[in-house]
Parts: C-alpha cells; sequence; structure tokens
C-alpha cells in the first residue's frame, strides 16, 4: 500500500507535457493456496473501486474474496 501509495503521489505531482495525471491502484496479497485467477479478480474489483472512489487512490481487496482449487473444486 505505501509503495502504491507513494508512486500515485509522484505521478500526481509530476508535470507530463502540461497533462495533469493521475493513477489508481488494485492491491491484493496472495492467499495460501489461491488461484491465480482468484487473485487477478480480486486485485481488478480493487482497481474498479478505486476509480470510482474518484481516481488517484489505490484500494486493497478484502482476502475473503480468495478462491482456492479445493474450494473450486468443491463448488
Amino acid at each position: 500500500c505505501q509503495v502504491a501509495d507513494r508512486l500515485r503521489e509522484t505521478i500526481a505531482g509530476a508535470a507530463w507535457h502540461g497533462m495533469k495525471v493521475t493513477a489508481s491502484f488494485g492491491i491484493a496479497k496472495r492467499q495460501e493456496g489461491e488461484l491465480l485467477g482468484s487473485l487477478f479478480e480480486r486485485v481488478d474489483k480493487a482497481l474498479y473501486e478505486a476509480k470510482r472512489a474518484g481516481k488517484n487512490c489505490a484500494k486493497v481487496a478484502a482476502s475473503k474474496d480468495a478462491l482456492t482449487a479445493e474450494e473450486a473444486f468443491i463448488a
């Protein structure tokens, strides 16, 4: 989260050919045994939450939404 916030602040504070540029980030920590597809879905969801929150922010994905291979098999 700290790295994403520093990047976001650096990008927003820089002059990009006279244009204001911002960045939004979705962040997730891979849970033990989590399928990569599940991780990517959580990151994507967090990114869109950041954009809906007004852009230029970072949002962390909920770990409760992580899906393991065992859970996918049972479902």
